[in-house]
């Protein structure tokens, strides 16, 4: 099978998941539930949003995700539970134009107001492992001709994996990938 389009979650492939991030993942799977409630999601933005109010000047993508992006032998593409408005600053700071992404998913936020993108962006009001979070991305696939089978998605989550997988796309943590 050959690679032609490779999507990559943000937070825990791109770069490390926020503390927030992995503090709500551990209390919410300790009480039974899959996956954290959007309140985590807009705490962790909120600490964004101040964040770059004052400027982060560095943050730290993956060594291999990094060189994958940059060297960019193939499309690349971003589906995330993040917010336009956050994914644009980051992407900003590691000097990743967002219009040279071939995908770009975010979720639904207030803060996707603040930040305009030339790039045509997916909005998903749910969140992943959620099956809708996948829609926009399949239709992606077949409205420019790819098989689903030569997309490969990048997630540090494996109940994402696996939706990916039952969908038909290829799947991989991002600790598998070459450095």
């Amino acid at each position: 099978m050959r690679t032609v389009l490779f999507i990559l979650d943000f937070d825990g492939t791109i770069i490390p998941s926020s503390r927030i991030e992995k503090l709500c993942r551990r209390i919410f799977k300790k009480i039974g539930l899959s996956r954290p409630p959007n309140i985590c999601l807009a705490l962790s933005e909120i600490v964004d949003f101040f964040g770059f109010l004052f400027k982060i000047k560095k943050v730290v993508a993956h060594k291999n995700i990094h060189n994958l992006v940059k060297e960019n032998n193939f499309p690349i593409g971003i589906l995330t539970d993040r917010s336009l408005f956050s994914l644009c600053q980051y992407l900003e700071v590691l000097g990743i134009d967002i219009k040279n992404l071939a995908f770009v998913q975010t979720r639904k936020s207030l803060l996707n107001f603040f930040i305009y993108s030339e790039k045509e962006v997916f909005v998903s009001q749910k969140t992943k492992p959620d099956k809708e979070v996948f829609e926009n991305l399949l239709c992606f696939v077949k409205k420019n001709g790819l098989k689903k089978n030569n997309v490969v998605f990048v997630d540090d989550l494996a109940e994402a994996r696996a939706l990916a997988k039952n969908f038909g796309l290829q799947a991989m943590d991002p600790i598998d990938l070459p450095a």
